[in-house]
């Protein structure tokens, strides 16, 4: 069993465009996975733990949204960060029909958490039943995964201690 270390304190303060940011007004939501236009309610919300310890979801943020991180920081750098802050959403994920299928999760529970945050004051704050901020060492062992699967070798800013 390894023990994560997913960050340093440099990059708590470090921000970085296009994480995720669940629907910010209604005719502007978008997958937080693809970025894909969307309605709520044609999709699903997950939690933070659904959504940033799936190792599919950072195996397609890596090979799509995000793939450019590869070539500007080929040793993985910069990825303690990204988990650090993806781990830290205390909103919940919308989740169009196409990703979903990266997640293993109830999707009949999902699709009623994007009811409730549809119908809810403020969509974009909603937060399903055990969301919020998780452990960023769950985040980054999955995350370390899928880049090491996708490049080759385990990114550099996160330490693997057996």
């Amino acid at each position: 069993m390894h023990r994560i270390f997913p960050f340093s304190p440099a990059y708590r303060s470090t921000p970085f465009q296009e994480l995720h940011t669940f629907s910010q007004r209604a005719e502007l939501t978008v997958c937080d996975v693809c970025g894909k236009n969307m309605s709520i309610e044609d999709g699903y919300v997950l939690s933070t733990r659904q959504a940033a310890t799936s190792e599919a979801y950072w195996e397609f943020v890596f090979a799509h949204r995000w793939s450019s991180i590869h070539d500007i920081d080929p040793f993985g750098g910069t990825v303690a960060m990204l988990t650090y802050q993806q781990a830290g959403q205390s909103t919940g994920w919308l989740v169009c029909e196409s990703c979903i299928q990266l997640f293993d999760v109830n999707r009949a529970v999902a699709k009623e958490y994007a009811r409730s945050a549809a119908s809810s004051p403020s969509p974009g704050g909603y937060c399903p039943p055990g969301g919020g901020p998780v452990n960023p060492q769950e985040v980054a062992l999955a995350c370390a995964k899928a880049w090491k699967k996708l490049y080759g070798s385990w990114p550099s800013s996160i330490q693997r201690i057996q």
